[in-house]
């Protein structure tokens, strides 16, 4: 009867391969999430900044928003809100006027409810 012998790789190195091939994953996904995107250019970050002043400003002169505290970025032409209100009827008409504005592509609300009494 023929047996092929096969060859027992020792623990330690078993071990070791395995430590290194688990280091290596780690470094793997580490460089993935830190990753960042293609960066803007000064006149896209220049149209960023002064979109996200016209949206602040409509924001700020809109009668129907009570007693916002919205922070807007735009990032791209998207535009950002997060803060708070106090009435539930200002988290549409946020959004709504912020889509409003000329220039704006989207707009990704991130708004809280505060209940202020």
């Amino acid at each position: 009867m023929l047996q092929k012998q096969v060859k027992q790789v020792p623990a330690a190195r078993r071990r070791l391969w395995l430590c290194v091939a688990l280091v290596l994953c780690v470094v793997a996904y580490a460089n993935a999430c830190t990753t960042a995107p293609s960066s803007r250019s000064d006149t896209q970050r220049q149209v960023d900044v002064e979109l996200a002043a016209r949206v602040k400003d409509a924001l700020l002169h809109d009668p129907r928003i009570y007693d916002a505290h919205i922070d807007v970025t735009a990032y791209y032409r998207v535009v950002h809100l997060s803060g708070t209100v106090s009435e539930a009827e200002d988290f549409a008409e946020a959004k709504h006027v912020a889509k409003s504005v000329p220039g704006v592509k989207g707009v990704i609300s991130e708004l809280n409810l505060v209940d202020r009494r």
